[in-house]
């Protein structure tokens, strides 16, 4: 349901007990058992596949918040790219396999270093 989340559960521990906790549901659908999703407690809706959004106002009580996690790294030399996503932007799998990611950017760097030019949009196919 978040972007960081640990392997066995697809979504943070604190994240699934605050949601179960306000009786929400959460599971996946079996076209995409890698997805948890929260829905609300007597539907099979809306499916929501993050455990904090804006809006999405039917299921604010039933453990959906929209307190942003942040998180603060000091960039140095050594970092070759920084990589800002959002859902509705990012596709959820762009998330779910990093290796691609880090590919995605690996082969941006190499473009620009090639080329001797800043590209300013990147498009993830």
């Amino acid at each position: 349901l978040t972007a960081t989340c640990n392997v066995s559960s697809g979504l943070v521990i604190g994240e699934a007990e605050r949601i179960l906790s306000c009786k929400g549901r959460i599971f996946a659908m079996d076209d995409e058992p890698d997805v948890p999703r929260l829905w609300l407690p007597d539907q099979d809706a809306p499916g929501l596949a993050m455990a904090r959004a804006f809006g999405d106002f039917c299921l604010k009580n039933h453990g959906l918040i929209c307190t942003p996690e942040v998180y603060y790294r000091k960039l140095s030399e050594k970092d070759d790219f920084l990589v800002l996503a959002t859902d509705g932007v990012t596709r959820v799998d762009f998330f779910l396999d990093f290796p691609l990611t880090f590919q995605s950017c690996s082969n941006f760097l190499q473009l620009r270093t090639v080329s001797g030019t800043i590209a300013t949009e990147i498009k993830i196919t």
